[in-house]
């Protein structure tokens, strides 16, 4: 079962105190700053505000907060349960799920979907790929990111 490997290989995927590091430094970090600034400008030149999106693989929350900040109706997804909790202390959205993007949990829900430097952590992008696409409502958007520079990359993602 996926979900089972995956669980079995936390350190490859997310190294233990990743969350708690994430957390401490996102707010004061340039690169994340701006990142969201990049973010938010491309989701809002494509969605409407208050439109309903979900963001998988959130971490802590920052990426989701600043879109619940910019008008939009935020929920958070998350195989961590660790990050999740960070997403909760943050208010990052309105609602939290602990899941694995192998498994379709979603149908026509969303109008779109946020998968921000999370398929290159999977070893089956597409099967992700294809129940994002299911939990779409008709007409309804993906937004993704990988990262452009292969030393970003960890060395899990680089043998994927």
């Amino acid at each position: 079962m996926r979900f089972s490997s995956i669980r079995d290989n936390n350190e490859i995927y997310f190294p233990k105190d990743a969350f708690e590091n994430l957390y401490k430094t996102e707010e004061n970090n340039f690169w994340f700053r701006v990142r969201n600034l990049i973010i938010g400008e491309v989701v809002q030149n494509h969605l409407p505000a208050r439109s309903r999106l979900i963001e998988v693989g959130c971490g802590t929350g920052f990426v989701s907060r600043y879109l619940k900040e910019t008008g939009y109706h935020v929920e958070c997804g998350d195989l961590h349960l660790e990050g999740l909790q960070y997403c909760k202390e943050r208010n990052a959205g309105e609602a939290y799920y602990q899941f694995n993007l192998y498994d379709p949990v979603f149908s026509e829900e969303y109008d779109a979907y946020c998968a921000f430097d999370v398929l290159e952590h999977l070893d089956d992008d597409r099967l992700a790929l294809d129940n994002m696409y299911a939990g779409l409502k008709p007409g309804g958007l993906l937004f993704l990111t990988v990262p452009a520079c292969g030393m970003l990359w960890s060395l899990n993602s680089r043998s994927i």
